[in-house]
This record gives C-alpha cells, structure tokens and sequence, in this order.
C-alpha cells in the first residue's frame, strides 16, 4: 500500500505516492496524459527493496496546474526540488517518456543526488522537431484526442461518454478508470508536445555529456509502437556511455504494463549492481 501526500514546490503542489519501506530512495516518473498509478504494475515488486515514492507530474493526476509551462525544462524544478528539499539523500530515479528526459535533466543538475537512472522508452527522436516531430508517431491521434476530450468535456460524465466513444468495447470500469486519469489533466500540457515544444530550451547533448551516473535504458519494439529508433540507441550511446540499452521483446512504447514482468526483471538486475 502508498500513501499520497503533497510536495509543495512554492510554485505548484505536486502530489506523489510513497511506500513505508525503510530503504533507499527510488522515484518513479510517468509519463504524459496519465498519472503515478500507471506505474502501478513495477511498483509493488519494486517496494520489495525500495522506498519507493511515485509523483503526479504537474498538470496531472492530483498535482497542480502550472502557469509557467510544461516542457522538460518545466519539469525539471519540479523533481530537482522534491529530491533535494524532500528527499535529501542520493535518489535512483526512474522516468518513462517524456519523464525519462526530465530524469536525465534532474540527473545532470544533482549529480550528487542521483545515484542511478532508469529510463523506460525516452522520446529522444524530438529532440530535434524540425526534423522529427510528434505528430508524425503513432500516438499522436491518441494525444489529440486527449487534448479535444479534456478541452471540451467538463464534468466527468462528458468524459466517461467520450472515453466509450474512442474503445466502445471498453468495460464500465476501464471507461470510468481512463475518464478519472485524464479529467486530470491540464490541456496545455497536451498542447506542448503536440505543437513539438517539449524540447524547446534544452539542449540534450549537453545534459547527457554531463550526467555521470549508471543508466539503464529499456525500449521496446518498433514494430509493435515502441518511439525509439536505432539512430536513438546509437545517440544514446554516444553521448552517455555509461548506459546500458536492453531491448524488450514484444513490448511497444508501453512496455511498463505490457512487459511488465521483464521490465521489473531488468530494473531489478540493474539495482542489484549499484
């Protein structure tokens, strides 16, 4: 079982879950348009041996909407804050998608506080927008309707109508989970990485080539929706040496819940080293 609380950042709340384990810090990152339970399916073999504490990103889930933006750079205070006021003590930090760019960016900013990475399917490919852009993947028909959904429907009614209108096979409880997870979430964060802004301010090689902690990077299969490339890895490789890429077989871009298994698996053998 976890316990939410609130983190007050002087600027946002930030809304996180944390296990009563009495051991190391592990933060856990999702990704955009869904909240900390979606990791829900690494967390419970993952508190095994971790004090595990899983954040609502602003504009998601239970956390704050946010004035000032959500790019990686607005992110990041975020996380660097929690770790270093809350937590205070050297942190593993895993981040999925958009969240494992935010990890690296924390990760370059605390390098005593950062003790290890593990980054699940990061975007890298928009890293550059004017070459690559969102709306060229496959998810991006599920963000623009995300972002139409929440932008137009109100009450949570509206929204669970909606969420069987997209997967009329859905069961009851599946639409009212969807509806619950995006009715929470700020349209402009949407926004952001459908006009390709969620790079804009960083620059990626810079905070790569300044991170110096152990990093596992997990992808998944192109074929079956995993957004990482081979010229990715090979970025990845190049500029963070000190990463270790392991691909996940039959596992698209959601591979937390559809390798679930492996993916703790992976997590787990990489911990077991540090």
């Amino acid at each position: 079982m976890l316990a939410e609380r609130t983190f007050d950042t002087g600027e946002i709340l930030i809304n996180y879950a944390e296990s009563a384990t009495a051991s190391s810090p592990l933060v856990l990152l999702h990704g955009l348009t869904v909240h900390w339970e979606s990791l829900q399916a690494l967390i419970p073999p993952l508190t095994q041996a971790w004090h595990v504490y899983a954040c609502d990103l602003r504009g998601h889930g239970k956390s704050g909407w946010a004035k000032s933006g959500y790019r990686v750079v607005d992110f990041v205070p975020d996380t660097t804050m929690f770790i270093q006021q809350h937590i205070g003590q050297p942190t593993v930090l895993l981040g999925f998608s958009v969240s494992a760019i935010v990890a690296l960016t924390v990760a370059m900013r605390l390098p005593k506080l950062i003790r290890a990475l593990v980054l699940l399917e990061p975007i890298l490919f928009c890293r550059n927008a004017s070459v690559h852009s969102f709306q060229t993947t496959e998810v991006y028909k599920w963000l623009t309707w995300v972002y139409e959904t929440v932008s137009s429907a109100h009450t949570a009614p509206e929204i669970i109508a909606k969420c069987k209108d997209f997967s009329p096979e859905m069961s009851e409880v599946d639409a009212l989970n969807m509806a619950t997870m995006i009715h929470h979430v700020d349209p402009a964060a949407v926004a952001t990485l459908l006009n390709d802004q969620t790079f804009a301010g960083l620059d990626l090689v810079s905070v790569m080539q300044h991170v110096t902690c152990p990093t596992l990077f997990l992808y998944g299969e192109q074929d079956k929706g995993s957004l990482v490339r081979a010229e990715d890895i090979e970025f990845m490789r190049v500029n963070l040496p000190q990463s270790a890429a392991i691909q996940v077989k039959n596992a698209g871009h959601s591979l937390d819940w559809q390798e679930s298994g492996k993916v703790v698996e992976h997590i787990t053998t990489f911990l077991n080293t540090l």
